[in-house]
């Protein structure tokens, strides 16, 4: 992250000073008149390298070279009003070649630096994803294994419903990651929420997440709905102390559904009729807290 702004802060000064390097006369004549086309080049060799991906996988002399050829190319070819050197040419070519190169290298070593953060930030989401949120779809054996057992010993099991206030999270975000980029610390920062319920339940329970819905399905066995009571208690306590709203619903087997969908579509339902469906076996005040 570090490497990230230095390289971005380079970048930005080296381009404030191209743009106005003609400007700095000192009260003295200006003797500098870089060609009007290096402006568009400055632009164009930063959006290239950047968003181009055969620059970011080669090094970065290869970047510098492209510049230095963009430039030679409009200099000799295109834009031929002033000769490349002589006199007060040469200077001014050197310059003008010297600010298209250095950018270059910036924006390079920025690219570079992107690529290392978004693989670090996906490595990391990745490692909390396999531990401690998974997807209903990819966890249907676990489900099934555990609404069989409950089925066949005649056990209770109960799935709790967390849904988040988006907009509580969001308010949460800078507090608990500091320099994390918005757009990326919103996933990042549901994970984290996972990983710290997850210490705060019980060995056998695992939180789940269904594609397309930012509800957190808890699966809690052998926990009946005064079981499953004491559970949103613990996740509420926690995601209090994050900032994070919430609202809580319960659906216990068998004496709300006999599989993992209907139980999750009764708590749902619970959720968005409270008046109607009163959660069972949640004390008063929990199914909704702030």
């Amino acid at each position: 992250m570090r490497s990230l702004k230095i390289y971005f802060l380079s970048l930005f000064f080296t381009a404030t000073l191209l743009f106005n390097i003609e400007r700095l006369d000192l009260n003295q004549e200006n003797i500098l008149d870089i060609q009007t086309f290096v402006y568009f080049l400055a632009p164009l060799i930063i959006t290239a390298i950047i968003l181009i991906p055969f620059f970011g996988n080669y090094r970065v002399p290869w970047a510098m070279a492209f510049a230095l050829g963009l430039y030679l190319v409009c200099k000799l070819l295109l834009f031929r009003e002033r000769p490349l050197f002589g006199g007060l040419y040469t200077y001014v070519s050197i310059t003008e070649a010297a600010f298209l190169v250095v950018i270059a290298f910036l924006s390079h070593r920025l690219s570079h630096s992107i690529q290392q953060f978004q693989e670090g930030f996906t490595t990391m989401t990745m490692h909390l994803n396999g531990r401690y949120l998974q997807n209903t779809t990819v966890q249907q054996a676990a489900i099934q294994r555990e609404i069989s057992r409950s089925r066949h010993y005649h056990r209770p099991l109960s799935v709790i419903v967390v849904k988040l206030d988006e907009e509580t999270l969001e308010f949460a975000l800078p507090t608990l990651f500091g320099e994390l980029q918005k757009t990326l610390i919103h996933r990042f920062a549901r994970l984290k929420l996972a990983q710290t319920m997850q210490k705060h339940l019980r060995v056998v329970d695992f939180i789940l997440e269904e594609g397309g819905s930012n509800d957190f399905i808890i699966v809690c066995p052998e926990a009946d709905g005064q079981g499953s009571s004491v559970i949103i208690e613990r996740v509420q306590s926690v995601l209090n102390q994050s900032g994070v709203s919430a609202k809580y619903s319960t659906a216990t087997f068998p004496n709300e559904a006999l599989t993992f969908e209907g139980l999750v579509n009764q708590a749902q339902t619970k959720l968005a009729h409270p008046e109607n469906t009163p959660p069972e076996g949640i004390p008063d005040g929990i199914a909704e807290a702030h």
